[in-house]
């Protein structure tokens, strides 16, 4: 039998563009930093802190907690500057960003105006939650009167996709030819270790424009180690990194 899609929209090539069981995610809004509040505190010992949507300086890093995060929504990281590294880790319904900035040990409440002044934070929400006030353009709907398309609304175009494994250490090296966002779905702790030490580590990003050339870069930064251990003895290595890559203009 047949399948009988109730919309189909092809492009001149008779390329399949949009039918009704289409499905994408549409930009919502773009959270500024420069709204939340700022926490100073010398050591940062723990991801759940009582004090959220607030950015935390921190020793080695500044820390941005943003709740309640919503795992049906999709957050980009967007930055104009080459200085900072970026990392996350989801949990509780806490998205918490991990931010260094280049040659410091320690950051302070300028590092974090800086921070806000240069990075966005784009939240986008699945296109059968998009709620239309546009006056003129092109929306389309299924048979459930879900949105399928709304013309007045960014779209996510995908231009690549970064992971890590077990096996792979090399850091991250990509370069790709349009300028881009990226969704970190997670770029967390590494752990090396035996049955008496463990040394954690770090996966940190950072976004390149150089002219026409456009480019994610990677690495490793150590947290700490329990105790001090001599690297010889390790016998695991763990990757936690899943990145994906978006266009800027959406």
């Amino acid at each position: 039998m047949a399948v009988i899609r109730y919309l189909e929209i092809r492009n001149n090539d008779n390329v399949l563009v949009i039918d009704d069981n289409y499905k994408n995610f549409a930009l919502k809004e773009n959270l500024s930093l420069s709204n939340y509040k700022i926490s100073v505190q010398e050591q940062l010992s723990a991801y759940d802190k009582s004090i959220l949507n607030t950015i935390f300086t921190g020793q080695n890093y500044m820390l941005v907690n943003i709740s309640p995060f919503n795992l049906k929504n999709l957050l980009a990281i967007q930055c104009d500057v080459q200085d900072l590294w970026f990392a996350t880790y989801i949990h509780n319904e806490i998205l918490s960003i991990y931010v260094m900035k280049d040659g410091k040990n320690s950051h302070n409440v300028e590092d974090v105006q800086y921070l806000a002044s240069h990075t966005k934070i784009l939240r986008y929400i699945p296109s059968v939650e998009v709620v239309s006030s546009n006056k003129c353009g092109i929306q389309i709907f299924n048979a459930d009167g879900e949105t399928v398309f709304d013309s007045g609304k960014k779209y996510l175009k995908i231009v690549g996709s970064i992971t890590h494994d077990c096996d792979d250490v090399s850091d991250i090296d990509e370069y790709y030819n349009t300028r881009f966002s990226v969704i970190p779905f997670s770029c967390s702790f590494d752990a090396l270790y035996n049955p008496q030490i463990v040394w954690y580590h770090r996966q940190f990003f950072r976004i390149r424009n150089d002219g026409n050339v456009h480019k994610i870069e990677g690495r490793l930064k150590t947290i700490y180690g329990v105790p001090p251990y001599d690297y010889s003895i390790f016998t695991g290595f763990f990757y936690n990194t899943n990145l994906l890559v978006v266009k800027e203009e959406l």
